[in-house]
């Protein structure tokens, strides 16, 4: 090891050694910004003198780093040591390695975790023949990397080398490859550099050229996720023959960045006078000088001015890297994804008739992409704010809040605003709402519009009895503060935000993924809704939690603390399989990233982002670089190049510290228990052996002492005869614990007895902790850019994180500044949407709005609640929309009063019919005025948990795991029976109750729970024959129709069929049977009672039996299932 006085002079030495080549005289300043390692044969040492004190053929135990980070390489093993060989390359030494030498270095620090960039540059002389065909030149492998266990370092390090051709690899372990073009293999002095640009792109330049560019594919490189060490000449823990290099080294350089073209021209400049080599030093093209010449000439006459054919402008970098209506047309390092050498590659551009493009003048353009697009023009960052025009910004769901005047109705049926503007309305048509529903109708509307649950008959008879006027709004209140109020709208939050309980696409029927502690924001929105958390901080939490409390440096976790990290599961609804490794590739993340934002978009705007992936949306005012800036908004969470997958958001739901003191407790415990338990054993031991020896005595003697040594074997070790014995007389091979204990003497009993009663003692202080799924952040950010056609390839402009411009007339700004290590981009723009005033802020509330309208009455005031654009429905009421919104705000941006002063008007409580509704029917179809209530179906949960309340089973707790599921092998999802967290989990509310995103409970799938694929901003109610056949066939309805007959029973206390009628009624409707329907259940229950009667079963059982086919019979009505 260099001493800690030699290393800190060393930026100094390096300084002077970079200005002046002493060996050659030639003066010149090579790059030093991000150079990991310099080694060079002529400085073994490190000392900036030559090494004569060393003869040709000398062993080499280390080799020097001159970048001065300290990373010495080093072989202590005489047999693999290479040898220091002067005057071999211009006269200059080398190292040779003579095919089983290898130099290491443990650690090789100050490479970042995650997306790596690197450039190595290899002065070297490979064998031409050779018996190692694939020899390992240099490879970064993790530091407790194993290559016998793929998984230690697969798609985890890089290795270079040949494969067998001569040409030069980079490969990830157990992964893609990219190869060179050109031999390098041929005993012949060469510069060799292997780049790894980042985001997967690499690039091979030999002696100097360009030699073969791409991108690793589905088995791409993960990142660094540990530290790595790094091994030269073979790879690290390898004997393999085959991989051993031959050959001679002279100087090896790493950076932790891609050099640009002038810095590869200076190293070039250094490699000539050093070494006897002839590397061509061409001039780095240049945009004004030598290219725009050639567009001015064949171009610009369909590209620039007035004339755009597909929107490509050709006149400057930034246009180009803007692109037109498929996006960028040049990617800039990498003209193989370039659309504009396409299109001159191919003779496409310019068009017949005019003078084609020559070869030399293409390869000008060619090198100049490949350079990196160089150019005097200082390229911003676009907004996209020139994108959008004036008439754009017109559109009604664009404009500021506009509440009007509530309109002056005389009417006896306003007893709200929002009367007065449905009135207004109807009015003008000669209509009027229907008359007000009747009492039990509106006790099962608003039990169900506020709790997703049937009144109790307890509940309906006391509201009955109250004769106050203001009964319903006590009854609202009571309502708005139950536990249940927050099951029944979280459930609508969660469907908006696309909220599953599972891994990925979930494309499988029978695995089934769940997702670890994913359920505690299912919880924190039910929560939120409980507490009428103001919406602006609901949104605020959700958004960016994480960036308003500095979590990471503190050293207890506070309640808020867990909270706000646990409301960034918001964030993480999309569908994302990265954690399987084979599907955690840059194109699937970026589709991670890209569904998202999307999601989170149509959730808070009501906009459809996905047209403007690919080019301009054709409808709305958001053209793709507005894609691309709200996408780099998340990409600091979603960040490609630095991936987090599905499994590592989630963290402990504790401190680092903490979690240290817990652990530590913890071992400290289990070390007890260990010498405690060991005691035990002790004691055990010499009977368990008595015993064991008495059961082999009954083996056949033949086989007795090969069963006994298979016994004794390690498992890994046994042979298959072995193996075979074993499981052969597994039975007497293993002594049973009941016949031990009876075995221990009465004191070693006891003994044992109070050890163990000391160990659950030990065992109940252990301390434990769970975990949170946090949307954390990879920093630093990486650029976000413009994607021509979508394709992660094809990279343009760089763009800046902010709203789409059309929600944005002044640049983002944040009024608070994050907590914490963060790029605070969510903190600022969930600050700028719910700032009042703004255009983001009045689109965000009437979304909302709108949806609290749509859970109440079936359908919005804007019908397509998923899409507020052009392509989308106008609003029927837009003065009503507008003045809840600014109720809503002005409220405090509270949603239980703006849901009660939705119910408590005379159109929430019309009824579902009417008179003269053909006048109605005629005047307004579609019933968008709201004449009458709809006729609403209660979802596919409501319908499982109606069943269960009914029937007497509900479990109402509130939170905690979910129900799990299983596939059976007759194609039905049901809950799983074996793995329930307790024992009544199984009749849970079905919000609890694994939230699958396609396979869902198959009763529930019936019902149309929606395929999560995104998010679901209203749900369909379709009325289909499977749904009959499921209320009469399915295996939990008819259990639960048993269950409800015991109930009725129960609490009847007149045991007559017509009794026990009346109860079913009054517990599943709350109303008495009209005698019609009295008499028919009846005579159905004294017909199935007859039948029963004949079998051998008591008169008791048949009527419970007949009194089961009526409470299914009732379970199988349309008023079970509609709401009036």
């Amino acid at each position: 090891m260099v001493p800690q006085t030699s290393l800190l002079i060393w930026p100094i030495v390096l300084s002077l050694c970079f200005s002046l080549d002493v060996r050659t005289g030639f003066a010149r300043e090579l790059p030093t910004k991000g150079l990991l390692l310099w080694l060079n044969a002529s400085d073994l040492d490190g000392d900036d003198s030559p090494d004569n004190h060393l003869s040709s053929g000398s062993p080499v135990t280390r080799w020097f780093d001159k970048s001065g980070n300290g990373n010495h390489v080093e072989q202590s093993r005489p047999d693999h040591q290479p040898t220091l060989e002067k005057g071999q390359l211009g006269g200059q030494p080398v190292v040779r390695f003579h095919g089983d030498d290898l130099l290491v270095r443990a650690r090789f620090d100050s490479f970042a975790f995650r997306d790596q960039p690197l450039h190595v540059i290899v002065v070297m002389k490979a064998r031409e023949t050779s018996s190692h065909p694939s020899p390992r030149l240099i490879e970064f492998q993790p530091v407790d990397g194993d290559l016998s266990q793929p998984k230690t370092v697969k798609q985890h390090g890089f290795w270079i080398g040949p494969q067998g051709d001569g040409r030069m690899h980079l490969g990830t372990h157990y992964g893609d490859e990219g190869s060179a073009s050109s031999v390098a293999w041929d005993a012949t002095p060469h510069v060799v550099e292997v780049v790894y640009g980042g985001a997967q792109h690499w690039v091979h330049y030999l002696d100097g050229q360009r030699d073969g560019a791409g991108l690793f594919g589905d088995r791409d490189f993960h990142g660094f996720t540990k530290d790595v060490r790094l091994a030269i000449g073979q790879q690290y823990g390898s004997a393999d023959s085959k991989s051993y290099f031959e050959g001679d080294l002279a100087e090896v350089f790493v950076y932790d960045r891609m050099l640009s073209p002038e810095e590869q021209n200076t190293l070039k400049s250094y490699f000539n006078h050093a070494y006897p080599l002839d590397l061509a030093i061409e001039a780095v093209p240049h945009f004004e000088r030598d290219v725009l010449p050639i567009l001015v000439q064949h171009c610009h006459a369909c590209h620039s001015g007035d004339r755009l054919e597909s929107g490509v402008d050709l006149r400057t970098l930034s246009a180009m890297l803007l692109g037109g209506t498929g996006g960028p047309v040049i990617a800039p390092g990498h003209p193989e994804f370039s659309e504009l050498l396409d299109q001159l590659n191919e003779g496409k551009m310019p068009p017949a008739g005019h003078a084609p493009v020559s070869p030399d003048r293409i390869e000008i353009v060619k090198n100049w992409i490949a350079a990196g697009t160089p150019a005097d023009e200082k390229v911003p960052a676009t907004t996209g704010h020139d994108l959008v025009s004036e008439e754009d910004r017109q559109f009604w769901a664009y404009q500021p809040l506009a509440p009007g005047a509530v309109p002056q109705i005389r009417s006896e049926q306003t007893s709200s605003p929002v009367d007065a503007f449905l009135l207004e309305k109807l009015n003008s048509l000669g209509l009027s709402f229907a008359e007000t529903a009747d009492r039990i109708t509106l006790i099962q509307r608003a039990s169900f519009d506020l709790t997703g649950l049937p009144p109790t008959p307890d509940e309906v008879a006391a509201f009955l009895a109250d004769k106050d006027p203001n009964a319903f709004e006590r009854l609202v209140d009571r309502l708005l503060s139950s536990v249940h109020f927050g099951e029944r709208w979280g459930r609508s939050w969660l469907d908006w935000s696309g909220y599953v309980d599972v891994h990925g696409k979930d494309n499988d029927f029978v695995i089934i993924k769940p997702l670890e502690s994913r359920w505690r924001y299912r919880d924190y929105v039910i929560g939120s809704f409980n507490q009428d958390k103001p919406f602006h901080r609901f949104v605020l939490e959700q958004l960016a939690g994480d960036e308003l409390v500095d979590w990471r440096n503190a050293k207890h976790f506070t309640p808020e603390i867990v909270e706000l990290l646990t409301a960034t599961g918001f964030l993480l609804c999309g569908a994302d399989d990265t954690s399987q490794n084979e599907l955690n590739t840059p194109d699937i993340r970026h589709h991670v990233l890209q569904s998202t934002s999307q999601i989170v978009a149509n959730n808070l705007f009501a906009l459809t982002l996905l047209c403007a992936k690919c080019h301009d949306h054709k409808y709305d005012a958001i053209p793709q670089v507005d894609y691309y800036r709200w996408q780099a908004t998340f990409a600091p969470v979603f960040n490609p190049q630095r991936w987090v997958t599905t499994k590592e958001h989630a963290i402990p739901d504790v401190s680092g510290t903490e979690r240290q003191a817990i652990d530590k407790q913890n071992a400290e415990i289990d070390q007890r228990i260990a010498e405690f338990e060991q005691q035990c054993e002790e004691l055990r031991a010499p009977h368990r052996q008595r015993l064991l020896e008495v059961q082999l005595a009954t083996i056949p003697e033949a086989i007795r002492a090969d069963v006994k040594a298979a016994v004794e074997a390690l498992a890994e070790n046994r042979s298959k005869i072995q193996k075979y014995l074993v499981e052969k007389f597994q039975y007497l091979i293993v002594v049973a614990p009941e016949a031990l204990d009876e075995a221990l003497p009465a004191g070693d009993r006891k003994q044992i007895s109070a050890t163990e009663d000391v160990i659950a003692q030990l065992n109940s202080q252990k301390q434990s902790y769970g975990t949170i799924q946090v949307a954390v952040e990879q920093s630093p950010p990486s650029p976000t850019y413009v994607l021509r056609r979508g394709e992660t390839t094809k990279p343009g402009i760089e763009v800046q994180p902010g709203l789409p411009a059309i929600l944005s007339g002044e640049p983002q700004a944040a009024t608070d500044s994050p907590q914490g290590t963060t790029s605070g981009r969510r903190l600022t723009m969930a600050q700028q949407i719910t700032k009042p005033g703004s255009t983001s802020t009045a689109l965000l509330t009437r979304v909302y709005v709108n949806r609290l309208w749509q859970e109440l009455f079936g359908t919005g005031i804007v019908a397509t609640s998923d899409n507020f654009g052009v392509s989308g429905a106008r609003p029927s009421h837009p003065e009503l929309l507008d003045w809840l919104a600014d109720e809503f705000i002005r409220g405090g941006w509270k949603t239980k009063p703006l849901i009660k002063l939705i119910m408590m008007s005379n159109a929430y409580q019309q009824r579902s019919g009417r008179e003269n509704v053909s006048l109605a029917e005629k005047a307004n179809p579609a019933n968008t005025l709201l004449w009458q209530t709809r006729l609403r179906r209660i979802t596919s949960e409501m319908v499982r948990d109606r069943v269960l309340s009914t029937s007497g089973q509900l479990d109402r707790r509130v939170g905690g795991s979910p129900v799990p599921l299983m596939a059976r092998p007759d194609g039905k999802i049901v809950v799983d029976m074996t793995a329930l967290p307790t024992p009544s989990s199984h009749l849970r509310r079905s919000m609890y109750i694994l939230n699958r995103r396609n396979y869902h409970l198959s009763m529930l799938a019936t019902f149309d729970q929606p395929m999560l694929v995104t998010n679901c901003t209203v749900r369909k109610s379709a009325a289909v024959v499977t749904q009959a056949l499921t209320m009469l066939n399915d295996e939990f309805v008819i259990t639960q129709s048993g269950i409800f007959a015991s109930r009725v029973t129960r609490e009847t206390t007149d045991p007559t069929p017509a009794d026990h009628v009346r109860k079913a009624y009054q517990i599943a409707f709350n109303r008495t049977p009209s005698s019609t329907e009295l008499d028919w259940c009846v005579a159905l229950h004294q017909r199935h009672a007859e039948r029963y009667r004949q079998s051998a079963i008591t008169t008791a059982q048949a009527d419970h039996k007949a009194l089961a086919h009526v409470c299914h019979m009732l379970f199988n009505t349309n008023e079970f299932l509609y709401l009036p």
